[in-house]
This record gives structure tokens, C-alpha cells and sequence, in this order.
């Protein structure tokens, strides 16, 4: 969706390739370097500019990173109170710092543009132009509002998975409990300290398992096996991936 309001047509199967590629870049390298890979490969298949390109994922991860922070922040303080650990605690004031810093930028993009323009030189005016016309076009009611809802849903479908990751492990955990924690994996993988939050977002899981009274060996399950499938398979189907695709896929467009 946010592709086509910048007039590139796609695939979904295409667009998904990207995806799926970018994410495993993301979780062997670090500072979220994967999206700028992303920004390469949509240069690569769509050719238009890196730096539109790069306006697109800003835009992905704006939705992204924004709503994530609004969700934690209703559900941790409504949830945990006084209870919320302070690695925990940490990592929501970084994400609402950057959120504002996000918001911010937004709106200056949007709405003091000239003023921004003005002060580049020629060499970097067009660098700044093609990522305002990757931004620009999705922030309108009419995208923006699909885009909201589709984000929304991302979210919920990572907090299904660990639903099923405790029920598989036989831990029954209220369903706040289990909306919050999955936030807040998730929010640990969006700040770039380790490739995809490795090390923070098991730590952060053993943590508010253990300040809700569970035993540490089903916290450490319930981290060990959620990582599992979010991390450890991504890393050895993506190289799996990359491997096919060198050796027998040299055709492929991702």
C-alpha cells in the first residue's frame, strides 16, 4: 500500500520477498541496518530513488514504532502499575522519547518543508526531495487510516503467537499479561541496541514473568521457545533463503 501511493506497482509476493529479507539482515546486523538493505532492494527492483525508497520505510516504521509505544503505554500502566521492571521501565522512555523525536520529524517533513528545503545545498536537495515524496503521499486519511488498522493487526498477531508459545509450554497467562509482554518484545526489537533486540528481549520476557510471580523455568521456557520462533527460524529459513537463491535462483527479482 504505502509502494503504490508513491506509483509503484508490485506483488505481493514481491513486496513479502523484501520483507523477508530485510528482516533477516536485521537480525545479524545491528542498528536496524536490514531497513536500509530494504531501501536497496526496493532501488534495485522498482528503480526509483534510494532515498524515496528510504521515505517508504520511514513511513512503515512510523506506523509501526508510534502505535506500538501508544498500546505498551496503555496496556503496561493499566497492567502492571508498580510492578513493571525497570529494564522494562527503561525501554518504554526510550521508546517514548523516540516516538516524540518521530513525531517530530513528521511533522516537520510535512509542514515546514520549505524551511528544511532552503537550508540544503543543490548536491542534497534532491536527496531530501525524493524522501519527502516517499513520506508525503501516505500521511492522509485515506491511507493513513488502512494503515492504522493493518499496523493494529500486526501487533495482535505477534501477541497470538505468544499466546500459542505458553499454551504449548502448558502456562496459563491472563490475556493482558500476554498483550503486554509481546509489546514489549516487540518494542525491544525496533530499538536498535542488538540485531532484532537479542539478549534485551529475552531478558526483558524472564522479567515480567518473574515480577508476576512465575517460576524461572517457565519464564526461561517461555522466552527460550518464543525467540525460538521468532528469531532462531527467521535467522536459519532466511539463510536457507539467501543460500537458494545464490545457487539456484540467480533470476529471482528478491
Amino acid at each position: 500500500m504505502i509502494l503504490e501511493q508513491i506509483q509503484v506497482n508490485t506483488k505481493i509476493t514481491t513486496a513479502s520477498g523484501i520483507v523477508f529479507v530485510s528482516y533477516f539482515a536485521n537480525s545479524i546486523l545491528p542498528a536496524k541496518l536490514g531497513d536500509v538493505y530494504k531501501g536497496y532492494l526496493a532501488k534495485k527492483k522498482y528503480d526509483i530513488p534510494v532515498s524515496k525508497a528510504l521515505g517508504t520505510i520511514f513511513v512503515e516504521r512510523f506506523y509501526d514504532f508510534v502505535l506500538l509505544i501508544l498500546i505498551i503505554a496503555l496496556t503496561g500502566f493499566y497492567l502492571l502499575e508498580r510492578k513493571m521492571p525497570t529494564s522494562v521501565l527503561s525501554a518504554l522512555v526510550i521508546g517514548l522519547i523516540l516516538c516524540g523525536g518521530l513525531i517530530l520529524l513528521l511533522f516537520i517533513l510535512l509542514k515546514k518543508k520549505d524551511v528544511l528545503f532552503n537550508r540544503f545545498s543543490d548536491k542534497y536537495r534532491t536527496l531530501f526531495e525524493n524522501f519527502h515524496r516517499g513520506v508525503a503521499p501516505t500521511f492522509t486519511v485515506r491511507i493513513g487510516i488502512p494503515l492504522v488498522f493493518l499496523t493494529i493487526g500486526i501487533w495482535f498477531l505477534e501477541s497470538l503467537c505468544f499466546l500459542l508459545v505458553t499454551m504449548a509450554i502448558g502456562v496459563a497467562v491472563p490475556i493482558t499479561l500476554i498483550l503486554f509482554t509481546a509489546f514489549v518484545a516487540a518494542l525491544l526489537t525496533s530499538i536498535p541496541l542488538t540485531p532484532a533486540g537479542l539478549g534485551a528481549v529475552e531478558f526483558a520476557i524472564i522479567s515480567i514473568f518473574l515480577a508476576f510471580n512465575y517460576g524461572t523455568g517457565q519464564a526461561g521456557a517461555i522466552a527460550i521457545m518464543d525467540r525460538f520462533i521468532t528469531f532462531w527460524c527467521l535467522l536459519i529459513f532466511g539463510a536457507v533463503y539467501i543460500l537458494l537463491k545464490e545457487f539456484y535462483m540467480k533470476d529471482s527479482a528478491i
